[in-house]
């Protein structure tokens, strides 16, 4: 019998997530588990036994290290796969990227194409795009990089989805199209080691993965062109027009080594705007999923519509990056004013329940509930807004004292204001962590309730110290 074209991928095992199922078929592809049942009775061909790869490395003189099985890859058409493999090994990425929480990254998708004959051999051959290497079966050890070193989970895609559907159908023509290659070059992006894929250069990527997507048209500003469709995809949410005209300006410099010096003011301001924003390399990614996949499920006839979007974890990460800062502004602001802690109080006794005092302080609870939903602390914040977070702390542990009827939550205020009086971080931090299940609390009519979560999210600020 012939050789036959086998895809190895040793590091990562591909899976349905459907019960007692192991096969997966997308585009004429199909992932099958490295096992010796596999290789009997679908490919019927030895197994190489090179293909064992270690999860740790090993110890000098070790023997009977364990060892794991990945994924093999196989398809009746194998001119097509020889050609569509990289796109297949992309697609299947993103398909299972966000259910799998991004975990492994792109280094565990690695694959190898082998030919294997109906014999066993001494020697196997990998290629490469430069050379062939010959390796010897009983000496050859795959062992892991840093970045995938220790057991992995199965890696599962959910068959079923509409876009799971829609992105097989689109695999199996003949040329690869747009949501294709805006799977690829998102998959691209998500290399752990930063000597494969460098920041800047997966900026570019995701910015040719959303250029993918969304089909932009040719035009003279391709900044704008882009930044308007992701726009209009998120109803109009402003703060992501000048984002990825920042992103554009990032890809315009790695890709054509456009100066910066060079740049008008203007987009010399994008380009910083878009530096400083938090979180933009995860949000990034988090886009670029949602929008292939709701373009998918259009397509498909099934679209989510704007309610599914405005409650995704993409639009709250959105809040997050754009919002943050102005929550946590606006509610220190409350905190921190003259005589806040009294006016506070006011609104909460009893005997001055009037319809304004009721609104002012459904306003304040509310400006509590919107911090809790959208901030998130950095590092560089220790810095910048450590004397603020501990102003702002003592007016909360008042607060708390004054309306709890808990002598246990009393206390925690007392040993909040203490440690917030005296800037003592390490004290803090150490008060976070016992407390932290205060972040919990949602108390939209409850000023004490809201007070305890808002004081725990605070201290998370003395996590970095």
């Amino acid at each position: 019998m012939p050789k036959k074209l086998i895809y190895v991928m040793p590091r990562v095992r591909v899976a349905p997530r459907l019960y007692g199922q192991t096969e997966l078929v997308l585009g004429k592809a199909t992932f099958l588990p490295d096992e010796d049942a596999t290789w009997a009775n679908r490919i019927q061909k030895p197994r190489p036994s090179c293909l064992d790869t270690f999860r740790q490395f090993p110890y000098d003189n070790a023997s009977n290290l364990p060892v794991s099985r990945g994924t093999i890859l196989i398809a009746d058409d194998e001119s097509w796969l020889r050609e569509s493999v990289s796109y297949v090994v992309a697609v299947a990425y993103v398909l299972g990227a966000q259910e799998n929480f991004w975990q492994p990254p792109s280094e565990a998708f690695q694959y190898y194409d082998i030919a294997v004959g109906d014999t066993p051999q001494d020697l196997v051959q990998f290629h490469t795009k430069t050379s062939s290497l010959i390796e010897d079966t009983s000496a050859f050890k795959l062992l892991p990089p840093l970045e995938l070193r220790g057991p992995r989970d199965q890696f599962r895609i959910d068959p079923r989805s509409d876009v799971f559907a829609e992105l097989s159908k689109r695999l199996g023509k003949a040329e690869p199209d747009r949501l294709i290659v805006s799977c690829f070059h998102l998959f691209r992006t998500q290399y752990a080691n930063a000597f494969l894929a460098p920041a800047r250069q997966d900026f570019a990527a995701y910015c040719a993965s959303l250029e993918a997507a969304f089909d932009t048209p040719k035009s003279q500003d391709g900044g704008k062109t882009l930044a308007e469709c992701v726009e209009k995809f998120y109803m109009g949410y402003g703060e992501l027009r000048d984002f990825i005209r920042g992103l554009y300006e990032e890809r315009s410099i790695f890709n054509h080594g456009v100066s910066e010096t060079g740049l008008e003011p203007h987009r010399v301001a994008l380009l910083q705007a878009f530096r400083q924003t938090p979180y933009r390399w995860d949000l990034l990614r988090h886009v670029c999923v949602d929008v292939i996949h709701e373009k998918a499920r259009e397509a498909a006839g099934n679209p989510r519509g704007d309610i599914g979007t405005f409650f995704s974890k993409t639009f709250k990460m959105i809040e997050t990056c754009f919002s943050s800062k102005d929550a946590w502004e606006k509610l220190c602001g409350e905190l921190t004013k003259k005589g806040s802690v009294k006016a506070l109080l006011k609104l909460h006794q009893s005997g001055t329940d009037t319809e304004q005092d009721d609104a002012k302080l459904s306003e304040f609870i509310g400006l509590c509930c919107r911090f809790l939903l959208v901030h998130e602390w950095s590092k560089k914040d220790v810095n910048t807004e450590a004397n603020k977070a501990c102003s702002s702390l003592q007016c909360l542990a008042e607060i708390i004292h004054a309306t709890s009827g808990d002598e246990a939550v009393k206390k925690a205020a007392e040993e909040l204001h203490a440690a917030a009086k005296a800037r003592d971080r390490e004290r803090l931090g150490r008060w976070e962590a016992k407390h932290a299940s205060w972040t919990m609390l949602r108390g939209y009519e409850n000023l004490c309730e809201a007070a305890q979560a808002v004081s725990a999210h605070v201290a998370q600020l003395f996590d970095f110290c």
